[in-house]
């Protein structure tokens, strides 16, 4: 899989980069501000403004602002981190590192797509009586690898029971969530940013994954695909596969004696009240709409690949635990709705089927 290569992006694309203004709570000087556009000689910022303390910035673009930090700052507080504060009634932010950082995209058709798929995350909880939190893009998540810090916002996600009681209760209620969640889903914007390049979103998904994250779901469609992650030694995970193989035709056979059956007796509904035929009927309508989706294209985590060390911008990156897989949507390019395809969960998520036509892509 060739990550850096965008050329199945669909053109349906902003080709104009958003702009938002990062406040600073210290005095930005002229010649801070050079610095400031040495050390990101890619990203396009906004000229110096010597009446205002701001720097205009490019949206889901990282930018490297250490120089606005003094000596004294990094002795007694976290610079990094009191930006983010101050910045936080106007707009989300994720980080890496002890200076880099990123104003969050939150376009309306991936938060419409994310929401869905949140919708479909909780009823599977419920309907189940799954114990975990269901996790929405709001949830901020703190932790390490290789040694730098990250700070991310899922689109969405799941945390088990079992994991999150492993957190004080003092620490859950702060703003940063240190251990990462069981499952993770994220969706690349189709809006303009160095963020949304596939290279990037590759990049997110590893360090997701070898975080402690078992398994996610990139949803590209933008490049009309759909990335499977997971951990290369999850626990259990070709057993699960497996039942769920092995169980998907039972399934379609069960379904289709109960609709014959429900079928037979509204065929001769005599000695049924209104309200028990009502019934009836819409049973009929639900398991109908069951048996359509068990005959959708069933995507299982299997054939996965281990992820190899790949080059991030003149740097080589190396994430051994991480196995991927990319699986085609074939979706034509005005299409309105996503495409008829089931995926099957593992992990914590064992039972879990993401149903992707209930997608709106416009």
């Amino acid at each position: 899989m060739n990550f850096n290569n965008n050329s199945n992006d669909n053109q349906r694309e902003q080709k104009k980069p958003t702009f938002e203004y990062l406040n600073l709570p210290w005095k930005l000087d002229s010649l801070t501000y050079s610095k400031i556009l040495k050390l990101n000689p890619q990203v396009p910022i906004g000229e110096y403004d010597p009446l205002v303390q701001k720097i205009k910035i490019p949206v889901e673009t990282p930018i490297n602002i250490a120089p606005v930090f003094s000596i004294i700052d990094k002795l007694f507080s976290d610079p990094l981190e009191e930006i983010v504060e101050f910045n936080s009634e106007q707009n989300y932010f994720e980080t890496e590192g002890e200076s880099i950082l990123w104003i969050k995209d939150f376009a309306s058709t991936p938060d419409i797509q994310s929401l869905e798929l949140l919708c479909q995350l909780s009823e599977w909880k419920d309907n189940n009586k799954i114990k975990g939190d269901v996790l929405g893009s709001s949830c901020n998540f703190r932790f390490q690898v290789n040694g730098v810090t990250l700070t991310f916002m899922p689109r969405g996600g799941f945390m088990s029971q079992e994991k999150r009681e492993t957190v004080p209760i003092s620490i859950r209620e702060q703003k940063y969530i240190p251990i990462p969640p069981d499952f993770v889903i994220e969706i690349r914007s189709f809006m303009n940013g160095t963020n949304n390049k596939l290279i990037y979103q590759h990049r997110r998904m590893c360090h997701w994954i070898t975080s402690g994250v078992q398994s996610a779901i990139l949803l590209d469609l933008k490049g009309n695909t759909v990335y499977l992650y997971c951990q290369t030694n999850l626990t259990n995970l070709a057993n699960q596969v497996t039942t769920q193989q092995a169980n998907h035709p039972n399934e379609i056979n069960k379904l289709q004696t109960e609709i014959q059956n429900t079928e037979k007796l509204l065929e001769n509904p005599v000695g049924l009240i209104p309200m028990i035929i009502e019934t009836l009927q819409s049973t009929l309508e639900k398991m109908r709409k069951s048996l359509i989706d068990l005959q959708y294209q069933q995507v299982y985590y299997q054939n996965l690949v281990a992820v190899t060390p790949f080059d991030f911008f003149g740097v080589q990156e190396n994430f051994p635990n991480v196995s991927c897989i990319a699986i085609p949507l074939n979706l034509a390019s005005d299409a309105h709705q996503g495409p008829n395809i089931i995926i099957r969960g593992v992990g914590a998520v064992d039972g879990l089927r993401i149903n992707l036509s209930h997608l709106k892509l416009r």
